[in-house]
């Protein structure tokens, strides 16, 4: 309980941003169950190799049946998990829509909460057409609907497709995907962000001679929104985490080309942002 509207470390933030040719203001929070999820997919990995008769060091080689009682406490369990990330970014939303009241007398709206990272249960659409229900596991993915998917009958997004929020790095932003009919695919599935060319300890060491000048890049980029010039981008942070700057992360445009999977719908650029602490 303590924990909830905590964003949390690692590449976890809220972030406000400007979309590049409208101008308009838009507020991203990407955070998730604050360990919960991971501690469960931990203990169901021990638990799993036990079932299954796996040494520990092959734990991830397990797998659990839907109907028998391990996978049932462990489906029970994810489910609280994912719900848990999902309450933890609206308290973090409500506190954010307060903050725009009093600072700026502005309103904001919730425009798409998605998560990723999960096991969800959804319609699949076979290669020749066909569907069933089954599991999709996505790592590093998210999922990704086009217009006309069974499982958005009924909803806003079913002639369109639903939004897909990708991040990159916290100097590049960030995007708004709508999928396409490739989607399908790639089991309507896109990645969730820009993805790392350097893990953190490897960053910290390497940039480390570099701060000073990380640091000036954030107060210096200059953008244009709208015809509106925006200097620099504001963080809460005495200096830019060199294991979250601009250089650990691949290039955003150059991975938001999905090739049929999704278009961009806005491209997003950041003018502040809130990173956490584990």
């Amino acid at each position: 309980m303590p924990q909830l509207g905590s964003v949390g470390g690692g590449n976890h933030f809220i972030e406000m941003q400007v979309d590049r040719d409208d101008g308009s203001v838009w507020v991203m929070v990407h955070c998730g169950s604050r360990g919960y999820g991971w501690q469960t997919a931990n203990h169901f990995f021990y638990a799993g190799a036990e079932l299954r008769g796996l040494p520990k060091n092959r734990r991830e080689e397990s797998w659990l049946k839907a109907d028998e009682p391990l996978g049932r406490e462990y489906w029970a369990h994810h489910n609280s998990a994912a719900n848990y990330a999902v309450a933890n970014r609206h308290i973090i939303v409500r506190g954010v829509r307060s903050a725009l009241e009093d600072v700026y007398s502005a309103t904001g709206e919730v425009f798409y909460e998605i998560s990723h990272n999960l096991v969800q249960r959804e319609t699949l659409v076979l290669p020749d057409g066909r569907t069933q229900h089954g599991f999709v596991h996505r790592k590093g993915a998210t999922r990704a609907l086009p217009a006309g998917h069974p499982d958005l009958a009924g909803t806003q997004w079913e002639t369109t497709g639903h939004p897909c929020l990708v991040p990159g790095s916290m100097l590049d932003g960030a995007a708004i995907l709508v999928p396409l009919p490739g989607a399908y695919a790639s089991g309507c599935s896109v990645n969730h962000g820009a993805g790392r060319v350097l893990a953190r300890g490897q960053a910290k060491r390497e940039l480390k001679p570099r701060q000073a000048d990380i640091d000036r890049e954030m107060r210096e980029v200059t953008r244009t929104f709208a015809g509106s010039a925006v200097r620099g981008i504001v963080g809460n942070t005495p200096h830019t985490p060199l294991d979250e700057c601009g250089h650990v992360y691949k290039n955003l445009d150059g991975v938001l080309e999905s090739e049929g999977i999704a278009r961009v719908a806005r491209r997003l650029y950041p003018v502040a942002n809130i990173k956490g602490s584990d």
